[in-house]
């Protein structure tokens, strides 16, 4: 007996040094697959950073309004017509991969007929939003194919666990397209026209590199309705949310158009593209906690978690906005060459607004681990109704100022809103269910 025990206290033994070796495998790799996404994100900030300066120095604010309506227009009708398939992707990519060809298939022919659409939009409303020249039409739509394609194909790259190509693609070609900036700077043929182009060149790039990593050819076409039917129907939820996120995001751009003109989203778009910016690493740990909250099913567990994290999110977002409140002046003459009041004032009211955004890019991944609820949709058209409200109130009396006031009022309801939905009444209801 006394033998047997001892083989099975070693076998225990044993066991755990395994077990043990195994987690600290995992959790080195994890790190270290952490350690490349946050390099390559962080170049891809410098590089975003610096061309944005050097475009917004030499074309002027009010091509860079023209600029920047034109890149957001893009995220726009990306957001709006990918009927969900971006988020859909996901999970075939890992769970059907043989759907993808007909997911691909489908949405290659929905994108042409996009074009199409997009293209008549212009061209009707082109005494509202015009793109300065008639050629950026043509530009566009391209440049929507092209992005809007190799979004999907990107995304099948990240469902089978290779963010690292992707993001260390995205770090390759920011860099050379800011040197590309930098010699045509020299040159002197820097233009609104060239850095549009230069757009459009970043996601022919992208999609090719996407096209050639995934290595599921477009052609020939496969189509079953019946699933794809399937598949709109089963990432409804995320893409409604996907579209309200966007709207909350971008749309304050196009009421300083409307009301102001395109100096004043010149200005005003620099300052977002900034913020912007400076949460993508906030985002990239939010999106690295999807698998940890989704692997937890209980829910009171899971918003224990959440604390800490919403807590860490809170403090390193409110670090950076100290840091760059004090430098804002220095950061507009920067890319404006001389101090703006306006701009300045308007990114320091924007960093209030960088602090509830970067929260809310956690609560959304928390949502999204709960399948998306119509709470949380209820929560999203409400602040998206105030922030349209705000934005036509505040921005005829106070200009940019008002805006940025008007996105942060809206980023902070939402993040107040979620709160009670989450920490309040959700838990209160799993409290209950504990009760016998």
């Amino acid at each position: 007996m006394a033998g047997i025990s001892l083989v099975r206290l070693i076998n225990n033994i044993a066991l755990k040094n395994k077990i043990q070796h195994t987690l600290v495998n995992w959790f080195g790799q994890y790190i270290k697959q952490f350690s490349y996404l946050l390099i390559f994100r962080v170049i891809t900030i410098i590089c975003n950073l610096i061309a944005g300066i050097i475009i917004a120095r030499t074309i002027g604010e009010a091509n860079r309004g023209i600029y920047g309506l034109f890149l957001t227009s893009l995220l726009v009708f990306n957001t709006i017509l990918n009927l969900g398939f971006n988020t859909s992707v996901f999970y075939f990519a890992k769970k059907a991969e043989q759907k993808l060809k007909s997911i691909i298939s489908f949405y290659f022919l929905f994108t042409l007929i996009c074009m199409v659409i997009i293209y008549t939009l212009l061209i009707a409303f082109s005494h509202v939003f015009k793109f300065q020249h008639v050629s950026f039409n043509f530009i566009f739509i391209l440049a929507y194919f092209f992005l809007s394609i190799g979004n999907i194909f990107r995304n099948i790259i990240i469902g089978k666990e290779n963010t690292v190509a992707i993001y260390r693609m995205d770090a390759m070609i920011k860099l050379i397209i800011l040197v590309i900036i930098i010699c045509l700077m020299y040159l002197h043929i820097l233009t609104l026209e060239t850095a549009i182009v230069l757009l459009l060149i970043e996601n022919i790039a992208l999609y090719f590199y996407s096209l050639i990593k995934v290595q599921i050819p477009i052609f020939p076409l496969e189509l079953d309705f019946q699933f794809l039917k399937k598949t709109i129907n089963f990432n409804l939820k995320n893409y409604l949310v996907a579209i309200l996120m966007i709207l909350l995001l971008r749309s304050d751009q196009y009421f300083i158009k409307l009301i102001l003109g395109n100096y004043y989203v010149g200005l005003y778009s620099v300052n977002a593209s900034i913020i912007e910016n400076l949460g993508i690493i906030g985002t990239l740990f939010s999106i690295q906690m999807l698998p940890k909250l989704i692997a937890e099913e209980n829910f009171l567990r899971k918003l224990e978690k959440s604390k800490k994290h919403i807590l860490l999110l809170f403090g390193s977002s409110l670090f950076i906005a100290i840091i760059f409140y004090f430098i804002a002046p220095f950061i507009i003459q920067l890319y404006f060459k001389t101090q703006i009041i306006e701009a300045v004032v308007s990114f320091r009211v924007l960093l209030i607004g960088f602090i509830f955004w970067t929260i809310l890019n956690y609560i959304h991944v928390f949502y999204l681990s709960l399948r998306v609820k119509k709470t949380y949709l209820t929560i999203l058209w409400s602040a998206l109704f105030l922030n349209i409200i705000l934005n036509q109130i505040l921005i005829p009396k106070y200009g940019i100022i008002g805006s940025a006031w008007a996105s942060s009022i809206s980023y902070g309801t939402i993040l107040l809103m979620a709160f009670i939905d989450l920490f309040i009444l959700k838990k209160q209801n799993a409290l209950k269910k504990l009760v016998p």
